[in-house]
């Protein structure tokens, strides 16, 4: 198998693996995917038990496919990757959060959604910009 097989074969596995991490916190938590919405009613036990007897078994099956064709490649994607690399990941979503809180400026609300009343301007920037300080901040100091 090519290095761009092995690495599709590996990366659909890693996926998979996330993908059934999500189920579980759908079915079993009633976490929303997307993470926002409203929390939903998780699915009864005997329900989840079956989901996640299926996923596990298939599950293992990629995995063999994985350990077959990709050894090396599978061995490797356990391992940590050091401190630097979740910094820059951290810093990333830290980023997003920023742009979260930047969204509920007036500047930008206002222009998105339309005039807000006096207090609720004054509100939303002052606490958007104390937010966003305080991100700022954290961001220079990791």
């Amino acid at each position: 198998m090519k290095f761009k097989h092995k690495n599709h074969l590996l990366s659909g596995y890693l996926t998979l693996a996330k993908q059934i991490r999500e189920v579980r916190s759908i079915i079993c938590e009633g976490e929303p995917i997307s993470g926002t919405g409203m929390p939903m009613e998780p699915l009864p036990q005997e329900k989840q038990d079956k989901i996640l007897r299926v996923l596990k078994l298939i599950s293992d099956r990629f995995e063999k496919l994985v350990a077959k064709f990709a050894p090396e490649e599978l061995e490797e994607s356990g391992r940590r990757q050091n401190a630097s690399v979740t910094k820059m990941w951290a810093s990333i979503v830290l980023r997003n959060i920023r742009e979260t809180l930047e969204s509920i400026h007036p500047r930008n609300f206002e222009r998105k959604f339309g005039d807000l009343s006096p207090k609720e301007k004054e509100l939303l920037k002052a606490e958007s910009e104390r937010m966003i300080e305080e991100l700022d901040r954290l961001l220079r100091e990791i």
